[in-house]
C-alpha cells in the first residue's frame, strides 16, 4: 500500500513539474507567474502531510476565481466536506484514521465550472 502511494505521489509530482515548466512565464520579482493555458480543469494534483486525521491537497492554480474541494469517506459517505479557496492548496482535518477518501477539485472559470477527475488519499493509523 505504501509503495503504491509513493508511486502515485512521484508520478503526480513529475506531471506537475512538467506542466509547470511548460506553462509558466514572467520575471521573478517583477511579475507573478501565470499559466499560459486558459482556466480549466485543475492539474498537478497531489497530497502530502498525511496523518491519521489530516491531509493537505495541492494543485496548480490556473486563473480560476476560486476552487472548491469536495471530499468524502468511502466507507462512510455521510462523512464529507466542501472547502473553498482561491489558493492552490487546502488542509483538511478531523478525518478518520485508516480510511480511504475520494475528492474532486472544481475550478470556477469565466466559462463555467471545470472539474478534476476523482482522486483518492488514505489516512494513516491502520493497525
Amino acid at each position: 500500500m505504501k509503495k503504491l502511494l509513493t508511486i502515485i505521489f512521484l508520478l503526480t509530482i513529475a506531471t506537475a513539474l512538467q506542466a509547470q515548466n511548460r506553462g509558466l512565464q514572467g520575471k521573478r520579482g517583477q511579475q507573478t507567474y501565470k499559466t499560459t493555458s486558459e482556466c480549466g480543469v485543475p492539474q498537478g494534483i497531489f497530497v502530502d502531510e498525511i496523518t491519521a486525521n489530516t491531509v493537505t491537497i495541492h494543485w496548480m492554480t490556473n486563473g480560476a476565481a476560486f476552487y472548491q474541494v469536495q471530499y468524502y469517506n468511502t466507507r462512510n459517505p455521510q462523512e464529507k466536506g466542501t472547502l473553498m479557496t482561491n489558493l492552490g492548496s487546502v488542509a483538511i482535518d478531523n478525518l478518520q484514521p485508516c480510511a480511504t477518501y475520494k475528492f474532486v477539485i472544481i475550478a470556477k472559470c469565466p466559462d463555467g465550472l471545470a472539474k478534476s477527475r476523482n482522486q483518492v488519499f488514505f489516512t494513516q493509523g491502520c493497525k
